[in-house]
């Protein structure tokens, strides 16, 4: 059975890189394109990665991961941004991705991390 991933991503082409990307990975990819389309979609989870652009729409997804952690604890949650890491402005009330990829990134770079969290997840599931 397929990996199942989600994707909240606002620039369509770096969506279509990542769906090419995800599927090649194993990953059967659900995409979100608004933090309202991404609202929508967590109700279809669990998923096993979650992958969400820090700014949706020059906002900060803080909310939407706060949702996505109080709903699924254990889904690893990475945030890819294009901004510079000391300009990114964290909420320190609500909680943090996993991990933070930042752009233009390397394949090797998501495909360690996605590695790295989902095989982690798999062994605290199976405890």
């Amino acid at each position: 059975m397929p990996r199942r991933a989600l994707l909240v991503e606002d620039d369509q082409s770096l969506q279509i890189a990542m769906r090419y990307l995800m599927e090649n990975l194993g990953f059967d990819l659900t995409a979100a394109e608004t933090r309202e389309d991404a609202q929508r979609t967590i109700e279809n989870g669990p998923y096993d990665i979650a992958i969400v652009d820090y700014y949706l729409r020059n906002v900060p997804s803080s909310d939407l991961i706060a949702e996505m952690r109080r709903r699924f604890p254990r889904m690893p949650i990475i945030c890819s941004t294009a901004a510079r890491r000391e300009s990114l402005q964290l909420d320190a009330t609500l909680p943090r991705p996993d991990a933070f990829l930042y752009k233009p990134f390397e394949v090797r770079e998501l495909r360690d991390l996605i590695d790295a969290f989902v095989e982690r997840r798999r062994l605290i599931v199976s405890d």
